[in-house]
């Protein structure tokens, strides 16, 4: 096959995993829906500083704007929806496997591998997961360019051309602009190779190396001391939140063993794949030369990569999704040796020849099926359920298959910062109202998804049901029970 045709069926191969059902879920809580605020709100106001939640400067998600900056963009050609805001992140997916073709094919001249590695690296679940790409989150943006970052430090190593080392440093400035210092990662590794391939010379001697970190750091510390002045705390912020404090102590309750990660993907992230990746290096060792520069390259980086966020005292699922595509890499060479083992070995049996490369065809095969169920049907978490329906539901009114005019939200349901996202972007269409529980008055339609603001109306007025949809009910208030705490409330304000 020529290249145009690997090319053309990687294209086909990935284009499932990455577009299919990217709108059908609601905006989830938590890193979507605050970037999804953020973008809506830089959208309106052209702010391109400063994020803000709410209408005032974000202090809680205090990485730079480059993913909020495409996510507006998006909103501003496509409206605010659920594809446009999660359409930036697909589009790095797409680009993190054409860089990765193309990568793997010029140093291997294999378009059979290249191809390979898309496709393990769209079956992989750590890849395709819900805080990867397939939402609005920084993860598969940061993705694409620390894969960028590593596939143009290799070839800097292997051909000593500048311009590798310039796409370097540009891709780590946007790796940063996107993440902060959660683009540095890959480093470590880039560091331990550099001195076993014994290249430090080379790269402390070479003017191109000192142009490109001027290249890279001009433009990160123009933007956090700039910022510092327009939002200020924004520096010391990020330093107990984004620096060391994120490494040595844990936030949020986020934690887990050293081997968190490792034991994650052996039981759900790389479950698939976890075998085949181990036998790939072991005989990257023992048998295969050709490959060693490639592989020995991407197995430090990776290596290095795991050992750092391993080490870290916060532990996130999604920190790992940067080194996938590394995998996808070491996963496909050895996928292709049983092809070209079984395709060019006159000595082994026909019969075994078809039964082994019927296993490998298989194995893919079900990987690429569960992939596709998982991201028809992502797996959601059980305790966010009560949320999750409320999402839904304002995502159905959003599109008008639920009638919501003039509703009244209390203020504990609009806590839920995708819940708050919905409510930002309806109120003026549907003429929303925001109140205090004893601020409701008789004839309000009110909105609820909390069992405990369910039970507290049901305890102080007299309700109508006028829909249900699991655990979101509206009610209309006919009446105020007497003797009740609503009552003396209502009694007082008047």
């Amino acid at each position: 096959m020529k290249l145009i045709h690997w090319l053309l069926l990687m294209l086909l191969v990935i284009v499932l995993p990455v577009f299919s059902h990217m709108d059908d879920p609601p905006i989830q809580l938590w890193d979507e829906s605050r970037l999804a605020m953020s973008a809506y709100e830089m959208s309106q106001s052209g702010n391109l500083l400063v994020p803000t939640f709410q209408h005032e400067p974000d202090m809680w998600s205090l990485k730079p704007p480059f993913m909020i900056w495409c996510m507006a963009l998006s909103v501003k050609v496509f409206g605010v929806n659920e594809l446009a805001l999660r359409l930036p992140g697909a589009i790095a997916a797409v680009l993190t496997c054409l860089s990765l073709f193309f990568f793997v094919n010029r140093v291997t001249r294999n378009a059979r591998w290249a191809m390979l590695t898309c496709l393990v690296l769209v079956t992989s679940y750590g890849y395709v997961r819900l805080h990867s790409f397939k939402k609005g989150d920084y993860d598969g943006m940061l993705t694409l360019f620390t894969t960028a970052y590593f596939i143009a430090y290799y070839l800097y190593l292997k051909e000593n051309k500048a311009k590798y080392l310039y796409f370097f440093f540009l891709a780590l400035l946007l790796a940063t602009m996107t993440k902060g210092i959660a683009a540095f990662l890959f480093l470590p590794g880039l560091f331990v190779y550099t001195v076993f391939a014994k290249k430090i010379r080379v790269i402390l001697f070479n003017r191109h190396f000192y142009i490109g970190m001027l290249i890279f750091i001009i433009p990160v510390l123009s933007y956090y001391i700039i910022r510092e002045q327009y939002n200020p705390g924004y520096l010391q912020a990020v330093s107990v939140n984004e620096l060391l404090g994120r490494y040595t102590n844990v936030l949020e309750q986020h934690s887990g063993p050293w081997n968190f990660y490792i034991d994650f993907m052996h039981t759900v992230t790389y479950r698939y794949w976890l075998l085949p990746l181990a036998v790939s290096v072991i005989l990257f060792f023992v048998r295969y030369k050709k490959e060693q520069l490639l592989v020995g390259y991407t197995f430090t980086v990776s290596l290095f990569f795991l050992i750092i966020i391993s080490a870290s005292k916060t532990k996130l699922m999604w920190y790992d999704v940067p080194v996938y595509p590394l995998f996808a890499i070491l996963v496909a060479m050895l996928i292709d040796k049983i092809f070209e083992a079984m395709f060019t070995n006159t000595k082994v049996n026909k019969v075994i020849k078809i039964g082994l490369v019927s296993c490998v065809i298989l194995l893919i095969g079900v990987q690429y099926i569960n992939t596709f169920d998982y991201v028809s049907h992502p797996v959601k978490d059980v305790d966010m359920d009560d949320n999750q329906y409320m999402a839904l539901y304002m995502k159905e009114a959003k599109s008008g298959m639920r009638n919501i005019t003039g509703s009244v939200f209390t203020d504990d349901t609009r806590q839920d910062q995708n819940i708050l996202f919905y409510y930002d972007v309806l109120k003026k269409e549907k003429k929303l109202q925001c109140k205090e529980l004893n601020e409701i008055r008789e004839n309000d339609s009110v909105i609820v998804f909390k069992e405990s603001t369910e039970n507290y109306l049901k305890q102080n007025y007299e309700l109508k049901l006028l829909e249900s949809f699991e655990n979101v009910k509206r009610y209309k208030i006919l009446s105020v029970q007497s003797d009740t705490t609503a009552q003396h409330a209502l009694s007082s304000n008047q």
